[in-house]
C-alpha cells in the first residue's frame, strides 16, 4: 500500500498529471458570441427540443405503423424468410419499428442530462456537469454504434458523423466550465488559506 501511494507521489504518478489537468485551460466561450455559462444554458435547451422531437417522431412513426398494419410493434423486427434454409435473406424493419422503446429511453435520458446541464451552469456544480459529460459520451456511443449495427445510409451517417463532432465541441464547452469552476474555487481556498494565515500571525 504504501508503494503505491509512493508511485502516486511520485513524478510518474498522480501528482504531475493532476498538476497538467489544472494547468488546462479550455475555451473561453461558445460560439464565438457566449461565455461558458450561457453556451451551457443554449446547449441544454438545445438538446432538450431536439430529444422533443425525436419522442414526437417516434410518437408519429408508431402511430403510422399502427393504421397501416395489423401487427403489433412488438412483432415488428428483423427476422427471415421461411424458405427452408437457416440463412435465408434479412427482411428489415425501419428502425423505429424495429427499437421504437429503446429509442424513446434515448431521448429521455437526453432530456434528463439536459437539465444537468442547465442545473450545472446555472448554480454552477460542478457534480451535474461532469455527469453530463459522463452521460453524454455513453449515450454518443450507444446511439453510434446502433447507427453501424443498422447498416444505415449515407445520409444518416453524414448526420451521425456531424451530430458526434457537434457533441464533442459541447463536451469542450462543458469541461471548459469546468476547468473555470475548479480554478474559482482553488484560489478562493487559496484566499482564505493566506487570510487565515495572516489573522493567525496578527
Amino acid at each position: 500500500m504504501s508503494s503505491f501511494r509512493n508511485w502516486l507521489d511520485s513524478q510518474h504518478g498522480w501528482t504531475p498529471l493532476n498538476r497538467s489537468i489544472r494547468e488546462l485551460k479550455g475555451l473561453n466561450g461558445c460560439f464565438y458570441f457566449f461565455g461558458l455559462r450561457t453556451g451551457c444554458k443554449l446547449i441544454a435547451v438545445f438538446e432538450a427540443v431536439v430529444s422533443v422531437l425525436q419522442v414526437c417522431s417516434f410518437f408519429m412513426a408508431e402511430t403510422e405503423v399502427r393504421t397501416t398494419t395489423t401487427e403489433s410493434p412488438d412483432s415488428l423486427m428483423v427476422t427471415r424468410e421461411p424458405d427452408g434454409d437457416m440463412f435465408g435473406t434479412n427482411t428489415v424493419m425501419p428502425i423505429f419499428e424495429a427499437n421504437i422503446y429503446f429509442s424513446r429511453a434515448l431521448s429521455s435520458v437526453t432530456v434528463l442530462r439536459s437539465l444537468l446541464l442547465f442545473i450545472g451552469a446555472e448554480w454552477s456544480h460542478t457534480s451535474c456537469l461532469v455527469l453530463w459529460l459522463c452521460i453524454t459520451v455513453l449515450t454518443t456511443m450507444v446511439g453510434t454504434f446502433i447507427d453501424i449495427m443498422q447498416d444505415c445510409g449515407l445520409t444518416i451517417m453524414f448526420f451521425r458523423t456531424f451530430s458526434i463532432f457537434l457533441e464533442i465541441y459541447f463536451c469542450a464547452v462543458v469541461a471548459s466550465l469546468v476547468f473555470k469552476l475548479q480554478d474559482k474555487l482553488r484560489r478562493s481556498v487559496q484566499e482564505t488559506e493566506v487570510l487565515f494565515t495572516q489573522s493567525e500571525e496578527a
